[in-house]
């Protein structure tokens, strides 16, 4: 299988593989931070903008109430979507989280010029595995891929690529052992699961005004 792929930064990779090599994780395989727990089970930056552009999106308070293993979750603003990351987690350049301990690394990039989700993917990525995604707010795919760059080391990613309104958005987690991807699918998982795409909400409720105003004329 082959990948149109999107090429980032040497920077870029990098400063991610250099998060996902900070130290190594706990010996009883539990992820610190207030309650986060490794589970086998699967659970932007403004629209138009470039992947890896130095834009931060706004992070807000935490959530309350989430059914995640943890209610420690801040809100990530941007112009067209929002989401939610890991409160705990340290915030990088180019819309980047690392694990305060353990290696790992949850990035997110959008585009507004490519059409195929698995283009979204690093130059010289790997597939391993992909799957189908059907959320609420768009379809889109699941790439597991390995990433190896000359004078930086190989990791392992999991990337979330799906289309809305004609932008690609891509979250993925990027570790340094494959099997932590698994463990850590029930991050991924809420960070799509709480996605809130702008203007969703008044869309339908213009089409109920519409219906309103026919029944009026009537």
């Amino acid at each position: 299988m082959r990948f149109r792929q999107l090429t980032i930064p040497l920077a870029v990779s990098a400063l991610i593989l250099a998060a996902c090599q900070d130290g190594p994780g706990p010996e009883d395989g539990t992820i610190p931070g207030d309650g986060f727990a490794p589970t086998t089970t699967a659970p932007e930056n403004p629209g138009g903008m470039q992947p890896n552009t130095e834009a931060t999106p706004t992070a807000t308070a935490a959530s309350e109430g989430s059914d995640s293993p943890s209610d420690d979750w801040q809100r990530v603003e941007t112009d067209t979507i929002t989401f939610e990351v890991p409160v705990d987690w340290e915030e990088l350049p180019a819309a980047t989280w690392t694990h305060p301990v353990r290696p790992v690394a949850l990035s997110y990039h959008t585009s507004t010029d490519l059409t195929e989700t698995s283009a979204m993917l690093p130059a010289g990525a790997v597939p391993i595995n992909e799957r189908e995604i059907d959320l609420d707010w768009g379809q889109g795919t699941e790439y597991t891929v390995e990433v190896s760059t000359d004078g930086v080391g190989t990791r392992y990613e999991r990337h979330a690529v799906v289309e809305v309104d004609g932008v690609l958005h891509d979250w993925s987690l990027a570790v340094t052992e494959q099997s932590e991807l698994d463990s850590l699918q029930i991050v991924l998982d809420h960070v799509l699961d709480s996605v809130e795409v702008d203007g969703a909400s008044s869309s339908d409720g213009g089409e109920d005004d519409d219906d309103g105003a026919d029944d009026e004329a009537e």
